[in-house]
């Protein structure tokens, strides 16, 4: 009997306490916040067609230090910004400092990725 009162004891506490933290992806929009001291980590050219026209917007992957959105701090994560731009490289990407007032975001906590929705250079 004892062991079953400690068993279901056990179980409630799991069910109880052994939520996990946010997971998936999670859209905000018209958010207030910021990143800083961020380094560029990749980039993608914008593709062309043949007459020229560009198709897909060119990429940057910033890992920022510290990224406050919303009054929530988020540490050591990654951004993807994208841009009509040719190039994206250190010198067209603000790193030190993107604001991020009035942008759409998107979230995604299990790989701790920020996409920005829209242009944002």
């Amino acid at each position: 009997m004892k062991k079953i009162l400690l068993g279901i004891l056990l179980i409630s506490g799991i069910i109880a306490f052994g939520r996990s933290g946010e997971v998936g992806t999670k859209d905000f929009d018209s958010v207030g916040g910021f990143c800083q001291d961020g380094k560029i980590i990749s980039t993608k050219k914008a593709s062309t067609a043949d007459d020229g026209v560009t198709m897909i917007p060119s990429s940057a992957k910033i890992k920022y230090s510290v990224c406050k959105i919303d009054g929530l701090n988020y540490r050591n994560i990654m951004v993807i910004v994208r841009s009509w731009e040719e190039n994206l490289n250190s010198s067209n990407v603000n790193t030190k400092y993107l604001p991020l007032d009035g942008h759409d975001i998107s979230i995604d906590y299990d790989t701790r990725v920020i996409y920005v929705k829209g242009e944002i250079l």
